[in-house]
């Protein structure tokens, strides 16, 4: 039996989310300052799910050790 709490995403997904990300990034779309946000935000795109394991935001973004994350409002700052 599934734990709908959890969300689930395969290797694959996370392969394709970390890929974005890493495009966004490089191509100067995402501040640093947003990087934890935006990942959240295209893991819930993904997913469907609210709330991200922190493990695998950190993954996204490249960070190996896990840290504590203050979850941040979705709301950015105009360029």
């Amino acid at each position: 039996m599934e734990d709908d709490t959890t969300p689930f995403i395969s290797a694959h997904d996370f392969d394709i989310v970390r890929s974005a990300f890493r495009l966004s990034v490089a191509e100067g779309l995402i501040g640093e300052r947003y990087w934890i946000q935006h990942a959240r935000d295209l893991l819930r795109e993904l997913t469907g799910h609210e709330d991200a394991d922190e493990a695998i935001i950190n993954r996204i973004i490249g960070r190996s050790a896990p840290q504590c994350i203050p979850h941040r409002t979705r709301d950015k700052p105009a360029r």
